[in-house]
C-alpha cells in the first residue's frame, strides 16, 4: 500500500521489513521543501517499525545540495537505530554530484527499486 508522506512529493510504501520512499517531485530546489521533506523523512524513520529503507529518486532530475546533507543526517538516524538505507533511481545526470560529496562512500546506491531491496 502506498500512502502519502509530504503532499505528492513523497509517497511511502513498505515491502517486508524495509520502507521505501518515492520521491515524485522532478525538482526538488526550494528550501521550504526540503525542509518539510527532511521533518517527514525523520519522523518516518522515528515512528516506523521498520529499520531499512529505500529512497527511490526516480523521477528526480535537479535537486539542491541540501537535500543531501538532509540524506546523511537521516543516514545517521537509520544506523544509530541499527537499521541501513539504501538510496536508488539517480538520475545519471546527478550520479556525479553524488560522487563529488561521496555519498556512495556511506550508503549503497543501486540502479532501481528491484536491485536495492536485493541489498538487505
Amino acid at each position: 500500500m502506498v500512502a502519502p508522506v509530504y503532499r505528492s512529493f513523497l509517497a511511502e510504501e513498505h515491502i517486508g521489513d524495509v520502507t521505501v520512499v518515492k520521491f515524485n517531485q522532478p525538482i526538488i530546489l526550494d528550501e521550504d521543501l526540503i525542509q518539510g521533506i527532511g521533518e517527514q523523512l525523520n519522523r518516518l524513520v522515528e515512528q516506523s517499525q521498520r529499520r531499512h529503507f529505500v529512497f527511490d529518486l526516480g523521477p528526480v532530475e535537479r535537486l539542491s545540495t541540501t537535500l543531501l546533507g538532509t540524506f546523511v543526517a537521516v543516514h545517521n538516524k537509520i544506523r544509530a537505530g541499527g537499521g541501513r538505507l539504501v538510496l536508488c533511481g539517480i538520475d545519471r545526470n546527478l550520479r556525479h554530484i553524488f560522487t563529488i560529496f561521496r555519498l556512495p562512500q556511506l550508503f549503497p546506491i543501486c540502479r532501481d527499486e528491484q536491485e536495492a531491496l536485493q541489498t538487505f
